[in-house]
């Protein structure tokens, strides 16, 4: 007896359907796969972009601290020394920063011996202060700029003490020849994330098997978001030590503001009533001590390292000297 014609039919539809629903299955898939890559990438460009932005905003307050750092050095200092190398029997005890921890007691032989070497240095800088040197100068402070003074090496790219941090190497961007860390640097900075899986994932799933690549989808989106999430307390870093950059800024400009008239007055001082320091009057003997524990304060702010050696925190003497000039500067005012 012939089968019935409608059990072909039924399994034929049966065959349709079921191929369909596979069809529809891997559609489906790799559609989902699709989203999941796209929103895994929209996560990597977003955290490549904050990451580059925060970078850059510490470079260039880093750079333009450097510069003032400089410029404080090569003009002000230089002339202070100057000027107090002439004083004669100046003593000592008149000092009221003695006993504080954070500053280096006054030493007309050491300061000599600074100053010269910096100017030196600065002498050697024909074209001015390159970003590099700024960078490192804005970090490190002295240690910065003379790292390979010792050496006769001219400074115009992170050199000596400044390239050991790579930190900064990453901030400057680039070869280290070229005042940067290379490719190494910036590893070591953001503990592997520039150079993260999950940035090489995308492009690399087409034409595998839609449950696979789904599968792949949900690894890369997963990957993308830890890498966001590392960035994220990457640039909450760099957020922190710019805003300490900041406040070196504004404190650096106050203090020095403060000093400019001081200095003038000990010039002008010097100018018309001699060198010896005995001579002075109680209030002309207050000039010079005001003017040097002014020059002190502003010695330390100039010369503290603001960066840690490792990762992207300031230092905790970066933080007492921030408060102790904030105290001085408010009793001197």
């Amino acid at each position: 007896m012939p089968l019935p014609l409608f059990i072909p039919a039924a399994i034929f539809l049966g065959s349709v359907l079921f191929g369909g629903k596979k069809a529809y299955d891997a559609w489906d898939a790799n559609s989902k796969a699709k989203v999941r890559n796209k929103e895994a990438e929209d996560l990597i460009n977003q955290a490549k972009y904050e990451a580059s932005f925060a970078r850059e905003r510490l470079r260039t307050r880093l750079e333009t601290l450097g510069r003032k750092r400089f410029m404080i050095q090569k003009g002000l200092f230089s002339s202070f020394y100057r000027t107090f190398a002439k004083i004669r029997n100046f003593d000592k005890r008149d000092l009221k920063l003695t006993d504080e921890p954070l500053i280096q007691p006054f030493d007309i032989d050491e300061v000599k011996v600074a100053t010269l070497a910096f100017e030196k240095v600065a002498g050697g800088l024909v074209g001015g202060l390159t970003a590099g040197a700024a960078l490192a100068y804005g970090t490190y402070g002295a240690v910065g700029l003379l790292a390979s003074a010792s050496t006769g090496t001219a400074i115009g790219t992170l050199s000596g003490a400044a390239a050991t941090n790579a930190t900064l190497a990453w901030l400057g961007g680039g070869t280290l020849a070229a005042g940067g860390g290379g490719v190494a640097a910036g590893t070591l900075v953001l503990g592997g994330l520039v150079a993260a899986p999950a940035l090489a994932l995308f492009g690399v799933i087409v034409n595998a098997q839609a449950q696979k690549a789904l599968e792949q989808a949900k690894g890369n989106l997963a990957q993308a978001r830890k890498t966001k999430a590392e960035t994220d307390t990457v640039v909450a870093k760099l957020a922190g030590v710019t805003r300490q950059a900041e406040r070196y800024i504004t404190l650096t400009d106050q203090v020095a503001k403060f000093f400019r008239p001081q200095l003038e007055g000990l010039v002008e001082l010097v100018r018309t009533r001699g060198t010896d320091y005995r001579t002075y009057t109680a209030e002309e003997q207050n000039l010079v001590v005001a003017t040097v524990s002014t020059y002190q304060m502003l010695r330390v702010l100039v010369e503290v390292n603001i960066l840690a050696e490792k990762g992207l925190c300031v230092t905790q003497k970066s933080k007492k000297v921030l408060t102790m000039v904030k105290q001085w500067l408010g009793a001197a005012a």
